[in-house]
């Protein structure tokens, strides 16, 4: 365990020093970034992250989430495409008793950078934001509701609310 700790910190420390291997991502032909190409972040996350997410253990978890938030916080719009794996760890975590408001505020995060395309993970995250309403972190997962609105549409996210709110 104290392995791959040390192997995760390692990670986190030269992703966040070398920035130029995860820019050289967004970058096109000309050399300069771009804003409009979406990054796959399912190839930047290490399945230890997605492990550390899904373990019963607070420091781990915790470790985890600090390396997510490092590695979403270096891009401006990702891919929705291959993030199941993260999505489904994410979704057990919204009513952690722990740490359910940085997961929840994670998840706010990874929709916003989605944007349409976080569609496909309505069905699977939204009636989980719907239960963590009852929680202490409500406000959480009211801005999670809301960047479902904002990113797919309004529409989309009440049909899937009336199903879960009694209707």
């Amino acid at each position: 365990m104290a392995e791959t700790e040390t192997s995760m910190k390692k990670y986190v420390a030269e992703l966040a020093q070398s920035s130029d291997s995860v820019i050289s991502l967004n970058t096109p032909s000309t050399g300069s970034p771009s804003k409009t190409t979406r990054v796959d972040l399912s190839s930047l996350i290490p399945k230890e992250v997605i492990e550390g997410i899904s373990s019963d253990s607070v420091e781990e978890r915790e470790m985890a989430k600090d390396q997510l938030e490092a590695i979403i916080a270096q891009h401006t719009r990702i891919s929705s495409m291959g993030l199941k794996r993260l999505m489904t760890a994410l979704k057990h975590r919204i009513t952690d008793t722990v740490l359910a408001r940085q997961f929840v505020n994670i998840l706010a995060r990874l929709i916003k950078l989605m944007g349409c395309g976080a569609k496909q993970y309505v069905k699977q995250i939204l009636p989980e934001l719907i239960i963590s309403l009852d929680t202490e972190a409500k406000e959480e997962a009211m801005q999670g509701i809301n960047q479902f609105a904002d990113s797919v549409g309004v529409v989309v996210v009440m049909n899937t609310m009336s199903k879960y709110l009694g209707r």
